[in-house]
């Protein structure tokens, strides 16, 4: 019984610390631009560009009636990956200090948390977790 109570706050730890910096950088104004110089490419669907970002941006468009609602799919996007790696880094060292101090390093690095707030498919490819197999 107490295994079960300790694993259950281990995942309430672990997932409680990215929503609530997710929650903080969400209500935070931003000083980054929205757009950049390339995202028009994403926006219209350019030849030169893979499908995928830009039917993310689309389907955030369709879903919520604007672009600039992708500052907040991404940041989602980002904390989720990262609280599912503290998961998973849990899962393997059965440490609870390890997965915290990664999943801190990882969401208090300004890089990401500004990538996250554009659009451009670094933001992204950023936020998402790829595994390739071998």
């Amino acid at each position: 019984m107490h295994q079960m109570q300790s694993n259950r706050a281990s995942y309430l730890s672990l997932i409680v610390l990215p929503v609530l910096i997710a929650a903080y950088y969400m209500t935070m104004p931003t000083t980054v631009p929205l757009l950049m110089p390339d995202s028009s490419s994403y926006l219209n669907f350019d030849i030169d560009r893979p499908i995928g970002y830009p039917a993310v941006l689309a389907a955030t468009r369709f879903l919520t009636g604007d672009y600039s609602n992708i500052r907040y799919v991404q940041m989602f996007t980002y904390c989720a990956a990262t609280c599912l790696m503290g998961i998973l880094l849990w899962r393997f060292s059965q440490s609870l200090i390890m997965p915290l101090i990664a999943q801190l390093g990882i969401l208090g690095h300004p890089g990401p948390i500004n990538l996250a707030q554009t659009v451009i498919s670094d933001s992204l490819s950023a936020s998402v977790i790829d595994r390739k197999s071998t």
